[in-house]
C-alpha cells in the first residue's frame, strides 16, 4: 500500500507576513521619532542631544547602534543554519523562521540606518567611512532582496525541466544507464557493436536506429531498441547536468555576491567606529597620519565649499602665507642654525614653525622648512583656532607643550555661534573662548620664551621679542574700546557664516542672520613674492594705518644762531597697542619731513627715501662701529640725525639701564628698561640671550622706540633760516614700511647659493604706505 506524504501545517513565525508587519511597525515608528525630530530643529549641535538627523547626535547614535544590533541578529540565521543549530538559544525554531528574521531584521536595520546617517547621506561632502558602510549595507540588502526573489520564482520554473538540484545524482544515473547499455551488448557481435556506438552517438536520432536495426538479425533488434532508450534518457540526463548547473548558479550566484559583501560590511563597520570616535586619533601619535581628515585636522581647502567667503578672504591673508613666505623660510632656517642651535626640540627650537602654522608644526617632526610631511603648508588655518580648546598662554603659540597640546583632533570645531546649525562635516560648539576672542591672539601674538624657567616672562630675565598682546591688554585696562576683532576681523555686511552650505543636504536648515567677520586678519604685512601680482589687501591695510595715528606741526617756531627749530608730536590715536606694534625692529614707522622757503628754497629734509627699496640713514646702525648690518644699507653716505624712526634695534645682549648709582630704569608700566650690552651687535636673527631696544636720535639724544596707545610724543627739528628771508612751508608724513631693506639684504646674503626661494630680489616689493600727513606755515618773522 502506497503511504501518502503527510503535509505539516506551516506555523505563524514561519509565514512571512508576521515579520512584515514588525518591520513596518518599526519602520514607521522611527519615520515618527525622525519626523519629529526635522520639525524640532531647535538649539543643534552644542552637545549630543542636538536635535537634527545627523549621525554624531544622541538620536544619531541611538539609530546607529540599533542599525547594528539589528544587523548582527542577522547573522544568527547563518549561526542556525550550520555551526549553533542545536546550540544557541531558539535554535529549535524552524530554518524557515530563521530565515523572515535574517531577510526583515535586515530591513529594519537598513532602515535605522538610513535614519542614522540623515541628511548626511547625501550631502555634497568628502566621501566617507559612514558612506561606504551604507552604500556596502546597502548592496548587501539589495543582493540578499534578489536572492530571496530567486528562491521564490527560480524553483518553480526549474522543476519541470530539472526535477531537482542534486548534479551528482543525475550524473550518476547517467552512468548507470551506460552500464546497462555495456552489458546488452556484452558478447554480441562486432556488427551490433558497431549499430552500438552509433546508437549511443546519435539517441534520439529515429533514423539512425532505424538504420542499425536493419542491418542487424531479427534478434538483435530488440536490444538495440533497448541500448536506444537507455542512451536516449542519458541524454536527457546529461542535458540536465547542465541545466542543474545553470540554475544552481543562479541561485548561489547571489551568495557570491552577498557573502563577500558581508565580509567587507563587517570590516567597514569597524573602520566606521573607530573613524567616527576618533579612535585612530587616540591610538596613533600626533603627525602618523598628516593627510587630509585622517589627521585629525582637515585642511583649510575642505572648508572652503561651505565657507567660500571666509576661505577666498584668508587665502589673501598673511595667515595663509604664514609658512610660504620666502623670508619666514629662509629666515626660520638661519635661525635653527645659528641662535636656536643647541635648543631642545620642538621647545623652543620650534618656536618659529610652531607659530606659522601650529597644525603642520603638529603633524611635522622637524624644525625647518619645508616640513616632512605631505600635506600642503597651510600656515595660520581653520583648525589653527577652531580645533583649540585650551586657555592661551603669553607666547604659548610658540610652544608645542602649550598650544599645540590644546588642538583637538577630530571633527568638532570650536566657535562664538550658540546655536550653531547642524551639517554634513562637523559638529559645532560654542565656547566662551571665542566669546572674547582677544584672548586666542595672545598665544602668538606675544612672543617670549621663560629662559630662567620661573613661571614669569620678565624684561633683561627672559627673551621678549613681541607684546602685542600685552599692550592691547593695558589699553583695555586704560579703558580702550577697541579691539583685536574690531580693527583685523571687522564685521562684514554677509548674515550667513556657511554661505556655500545646501539646505538640508550640508547644512540642515537655514541659519538665522549671524554676525559674520572678515577673515581676512588685514594687518600691516603682505606676501612679498606675490604681491606684484596680487595685492587684495592693499586698500584696506592702507585705511588700516592711516586710522592708526595722526600728526601735529607746531607752527610757533623757537629761534637760535642762524637756525629756526619746531615741533611735530605723533600721536597713536586708532591702534590698541603700541606703534610699531609686533616684531618692531622689523618695522619702520617714520617721519619725512620737508621745510622749504617761500622763494621754493629746499632748507632741510630729514627721512626722504627715492624708493621703496632705499634705506633709512639711522644713525643706531650706521654710527655703530660693532653694527654688522650697516654694510647692507644703501643709498646711505651719511647718517640723518634728526631722522624720528619708531623701529625699535634687535640686538645680540641687551641689558637693564641703570642710573649712575646702579639703580634699574623703570618704565611707565614698571618694566625695566632695555638698553644695548657693550659690544652688542643688530641682528636680524632672534638670539635667545638678546631682544629689542629703543633707538637714540643723536641731534637731541631723545630715545625713539614705540608710541604706546593713547601717547602723544613730541619731536623737535632745527633748520637753518633762508638766505632770502620770508616764511617757511613744512610739509610732514608719517611713513610705514613693513621691512626694512637691509634687513632682507642680511637675511639674502645668509642664504646658501643654492637655497630657494630667494629673499633678495623681494626687496624690490616693498611698498611705503603713507600714515598720515600735514602742512604747515612757519612764520619767521621774530616777535
Amino acid at each position: 500500500m502506497t503511504r501518502l506524504p503527510i503535509h505539516r501545517k506551516t506555523k505563524l513565525f514561519e509565514h512571512q507576513w508576521p515579520w512584515l508587519l514588525m518591520a513596518l511597525l518599526v519602520a514607521g515608528v522611527l519615520s515618527a521619532i525622525a519626523l519629529v525630530v526635522v520639525l524640532q530643529l531647535v538649539d543643534v549641535d552644542p552637545a549630543a542631544g542636538g536635535n537634527n538627523l545627523r549621525g554624531y547626535t544622541g538620536f544619531g547614535i541611538f539609530l546607529g547602534a540599533l542599525a547594528i544590533l539589528f544587523a548582527l541578529l542577522t547573522f544568527l540565521y547563518s549561526a542556525r543554519k550550520r555551526t549553533l543549530q542545536e546550540k544557541m538559544p531558539f535554535g529549535k525554531a524552524t530554518m524557515m523562521t530563521w530565515l523572515w528574521v535574517h531577510v526583515y531584521l535586515g530591513l529594519v536595520a537598513m532602515i535605522a540606518a538610513t535614519f542614522h546617517g540623515g541628511f548626511g547621506l547625501f550631502s555634497g561632502s568628502p566621501f566617507s567611512s559612514g558612506k561606504m558602510l551604507y552604500f556596502v549595507f546597502a548592496l548587501l540588502a539589495l543582493t540578499g532582496i534578489l536572492w530571496r526573489f530567486a528562491y521564490r520564482f527560480v524553483p518553480p520554473v526549474a522543476a519541470p525541466k530539472i526535477g531537482n538540484y542534486s548534479r551528482t545524482g543525475t550524473l550518476k544515473r547517467a552512468q548507470e544507464q551506460l552500464t546497462e547499455v555495456e552489458k546488452i551488448a556484452a558478447g554480441k557481435s562486432a556488427q551490433f557493436h558497431g549499430a552500438k556506438e552509433l546508437v549511443v552517438a546519435r539517441a534520439e536520432d529515429l533514423g539512425a536506429l532505424h538504420h542499425a536495426a536493419a542491418s542487424l538479425p531479427a534478434s538483435d533488434r530488440a536490444d538495440i531498441e533497448q541500448i536506444q532508450q537507455l542512451a536516449a534518457s542519458r541524454n536527457r540526463a546529461l542535458r540536465r547536468v547542465v541545466l542543474q548547473e545553470r540554475y544552481v548558479r543562479l541561485l548561489q550566484g547571489w551568495r557570491r555576491i552577498h557573502v563577500p559583501l558581508t565580509l567587507l560590511f563587517i570590516v567597514l563597520l569597524g573602520v566606521h567606529l573607530v573613524g567616527a570616535f576618533d579612535g585612530h586619533l587616540k591610538a596613533l601619535p600626533a603627525g602618523t597620519l598628516s593627510t587630509g581628515a585622517l589627521s585629525g585636522f582637515a585642511p583649510p581647502e575642505d572648508c572652503a565649499a561651505c565657507h567660500k567667503a571666509i576661505y577666498d578672504q584668508w587665502t589673501g591673508s598673511m595667515h595663509a602665507h604664514a609658512l610660504t613666505s620666502p623670508l619666514t623660510i629662509a629666515q626660520n632656517n638661519q635661525d635653527i642654525k645659528t641662535s636656536l642651535l643647541g635648543q631642545p626640540s620642538p621647545d623652543p627650537l620650534r618656536i618659529c614653525i610652531n607659530c606659522h602654522g601650529p597644525v603642520s608644526a603638529t603633524l611635522s617632526t622637524v624644525a625647518s622648512l619645508p616640513l616632512d610631511n605631505d600635506r600642503k603648508p597651510e600656515g595660520v588655518g581653520c583648525t589653527s583656532c577652531h580645533q583649540y580648546d585650551g586657555t592661551p598662554f603669553s607666547g604659548g603659540g610658540g610652544l608645542a607643550s602649550k598650544m599645540q597640546a590644546d588642538l583637538k583632533p577630530g571633527r568638532t570645531y570650536f566657535g562664538p555661534i550658540e546655536d550653531p546649525v547642524g551639517n554634513g562635516y562637523h559638529k559645532s560648539i560654542q565656547t566662551s573662548l571665542f566669546l572674547n576672542p582677544e584672548t586666542l591672539c595672545k598665544n602668538c601674538h606675544n612672543v617670549n620664551l621663560d629662559l630662567n624657567a620661573d613661571g614669569k616672562i620678565i624684561k633683561g630675565e627672559d627673551l621678549i621679542l613681541q607684546q602685542t598682546n600685552d599692550e592691547f591688554e593695558r589699553y583695555v585696562a586704560a579703558g580702550g574700546k577697541f579691539s583685536c576683532v574690531s580693527c583685523h576681523m571687522p564685521v562684514m555686511a554677509a548674515t550667513r557664516v556657511a554661505e556655500g552650505a545646501s539646505v538640508p543636504f550640508e547644512q540642515d536648515y537655514d541659519a538665522p542672520p549671524r554676525q559674520v567677520h572678515d577673515h581676512s586678519f588685514v594687518g600691516v604685512d603682505y606676501p612679498l613674492d606675490t604681491v606684484t601680482k596680487s595685492d587684495p589687501q592693499k586698500g584696506a591695510r592702507a585705511a588700516l594705518l592711516k586710522r592708526a595715528a595722526t600728526i601735529h606741526v607746531d607752527p610757533e617756531p623757537t629761534f637760535a644762531a642762524g637756525t629756526f627749530s619746531f615741533a611735530i608730536s605723533v600721536t597713536n590715536t586708532g591702534a590698541g597697542h603700541n606703534l610699531p606694534s609686533g616684531f618692531a625692529f622689523a618695522r619702520q614707522m617714520w617721519l619725512e619731513v620737508k621745510v622749504a622757503a617761500s622763494d621754493g628754497e629746499v632748507l632741510f629734509t630729514s627721512g626722504v627715501l627715492g624708493s621703496s627699496s632705499d634705506d633709512l640713514c639711522d644713525a643706531s646702525t650706521m654710527n655703530d662701529p660693532f653694527d654688522p648690518l650697516k654694510k647692507h644699507l644703501q643709498k646711505c653716505s651719511t647718517s640723518d640725525p634728526q631722522l624720528v624712526n619708531f623701529q625699535t634695534k634687535l640686538v645680540e645682549h641687551i641689558e637693564a639701564q641703570r642710573e649712575p648709582n646702579g639703580t634699574k630704569v623703570l618704565d611707565e608700566f614698571g618694566e625695566v628698561k632695555l638698553a644695548q650690552a657693550d659690544k652688542a651687535k643688530e641682528s636680524v636673527l632672534q638670539p635667545i640671550a638678546g631682544g629689542a631696544v629703543a633707538r637714540v636720535r643723536p641731534s637731541d639724544n631723545q630715545a625713539l622706540g614705540q608710541i604706546v596707545a593713547g601717547q602723544s610724543r613730541t619731536f623737535r627739528y632745527s633748520v637753518p633760516l633762508p638766505k632770502n628771508g620770508g616764511d617757511a612751508s613744512v610739509t610732514a608724513r608719517l611713513l610705514f614700511r613693513n621691512l626694512p631693506p637691509y634687513f632682507l639684504r642680511a637675511i639674502a646674503a645668509g642664504q646658501a647659493p643654492t637655497e630657494t626661494p630667494k629673499v633678495g630680489p623681494l626687496v624690490n616689493n616693498l611698498q611705503i604706505v603713507e600714515m598720515n600727513q600735514e602742512k604747515a606755515t612757519i612764520s619767521l618773522r621774530k616777535k
